[in-house]
C-alpha cells in the first residue's frame, strides 16, 4: 500500500484582492458587490471571508476609515456654521429628535375629540330622519315577493309569506 502526501490546502487572498476589498468596503459596498469588483465569486469571496482573517480585517478598515473621514468632513462642515451638518451630526450621531408637538396657541373651545363627537351625532341624526323607502322585487317569483323596507344601514322585510314560518 503507498500513502500520499497529504497536507491542507491553505486558503489566502493576494494583495490583489485585499486592496479591492478595501476600496469597495471604503466605497460603501457590501456582500456580492464587493465579490464582484475583486473578481471574485460570492462564494469564494464568503470562503476567504472565513478563513483568511486578513480579508475580514480589510474589509473593517475599509469600512471604519471611511466612515472616519465623512465623520470629520461634516463635523468641519457644522463647525464652519452648516445648519444641515449640524442637524445630522445631532440626530445620527447623539440620536436627538425634534419635538413631535404641535403648540396651539389662541383660544380654543373644543378639543379634537368634541368635534369628532359632534360629527358623529350629526351623522347619525341624519340617518334616522332618512325616509324608508320601500322595493319590491320583481326578479322573484310571485309567491315569495315581498316589499322590503330600506332604510341607511338594513333591509327588514315588511311582510312575510305564512309558509315560511309555518313548521312543515
Amino acid at each position: 500500500m503507498r500513502s500520499l502526501p497529504w497536507a491542507p490546502r491553505e486558503v489566502r487572498a493576494s494583495e490583489r484582492i485585499l486592496d479591492a476589498i478595501y476600496s469597495a468596503a471604503y466605497a460603501g459596498l457590501k456582500g456580492d458587490a464587493i465579490a464582484t469588483t475583486a473578481g471574485l465569486t460570492p462564494q469564494n469571496y464568503r470562503q476567504l471571508y472565513e478563513l483568511d482573517p486578513a480579508v475580514s480585517e480589510h474589509y473593517l478598515r475599509g469600512r471604519a476609515d471611511s466612515e472616519l473621514e465623512h465623520a470629520l468632513k461634516l463635523a468641519q462642515a457644522s463647525r464652519e456654521g452648516d445648519a444641515k451638518a449640524s442637524l445630522a451630526i445631532l440626530q445620527h450621531v447623539h440620536g436627538w429628535t425634534a419635538k413631535q408637538q404641535v403648540e396651539i396657541s389662541g383660544s380654543v373651545n373644543a378639543t379634537l375629540e368634541t368635534a369628532l363627537d359632534g360629527v358623529a351625532i350629526e351623522l347619525l341624526q341624519k340617518i334616522r330622519a332618512a325616509e324608508p323607502r320601500v322595493l319590491e322585487h320583481d326578479d322573484i317569483p310571485a309567491p315569495e315577493r315581498a316589499p322590503l323596507e330600506v332604510m341607511p344601514g338594513r333591509v327588514r322585510v315588511l311582510t312575510q309569506p305564512k309558509d315560511l314560518f309555518e313548521p312543515r
